[in-house]
């Protein structure tokens, strides 16, 4: 009856540990750093904590969601004749849900706290969007999430072989239940991070066009500033010459 509380006993005395260790650093980094008085991102140690935080937070949230669509498609293509345990599809569809309700909300949480600074249109605002860490992060998810496409899609392809040469169907089953999930998340993932990047560069080439445009209005300006001195020049020197004998 009570098989499932020693594991639960164990994670719930990690949380007072944790919380203590957490509070104890927040407050030295506060003390040494100044994040209280100073803006998040005007530190380079907070950026690249809330980049490594939300590429974790991501991942593992990803881990989650494949877990669930992995377990709900093993559910919905695998034969009513499996020999597998009634009710394999508890834990891991449990496990797939704490990590997706755990990790998703982190990566929210940090996500937006980068995508708030990338909004804004001030110096701090284009600093973080062309960013190299910004870049880097963009990039690598949507090349660890591409991989993760491929390889899926390489999964599916190599079971399906041996299901046309000859292996039962709950082979190619198996592959698809398998590869399905990551395949999903990995596909949205990249799609967002790209459109992400996308949007970045758009906004960076349409401030580099106003720019371009206020540099030569501002020239423009300048040349005619400068006619109207050589015109008025001109008619001084006329003025001159008419009074000559």
């Amino acid at each position: 009856r009570h098989v499932w509380w020693p594991s639960l006993a164990t994670a719930i005395s990690a949380l007072p540990v944790a919380l203590l260790l957490w509070t104890v650093h927040r407050r030295a980094v506060v003390r040494v750093w100044g994040v209280r008085e100073a803006p998040h991102f005007h530190l380079l140690v907070g950026r690249v904590y809330t980049y490594l935080a939300s590429a974790l937070g991501l991942a593992v949230a990803g881990w989650g969601a494949a877990v669930i669509v992995r377990t709900g498609t093993a559910l919905w293509l695998w034969p009513p004749t499996t020999s597998m345990t009634p009710g394999w599809w508890r834990r891991p569809l449990a496990t797939g849900l704490a990590l997706l309700l755990i990790a998703g909300p982190t990566w929210v949480w940090h996500w937006r706290r980068i995508q708030d600074v990338v909004q804004r249109e001030d110096t701090l605002g284009q600093a973080e969007r062309a960013s190299r860490l910004r870049r880097g992060y963009l990039y690598g998810v949507s090349l660890v999430a591409g991989l993760t496409v491929l390889v899926s899609m390489g999964q599916v392809l190599y079971r399906f072989w041996l299901w046309w040469w000859g292996e039962p169907i709950a082979t190619l089953v198996a592959g698809l239940a398998n590869a399905l999930g990551p395949a999903l998340v990995a596909l949205a993932a990249w799609a967002y991070h790209l459109y992400t990047l996308r949007q970045d560069l758009r906004r960076e080439e349409g401030l580099a066009d106003i720019e371009e445009r206020e540099r030569l209005l501002a020239e423009r300006e300048a040349l005619k500033q400068r006619l109207a001195e050589i015109e008025a020049a001109l008619r001084r020197l006329e003025e001159e010459n008419k009074k000559r004998p």
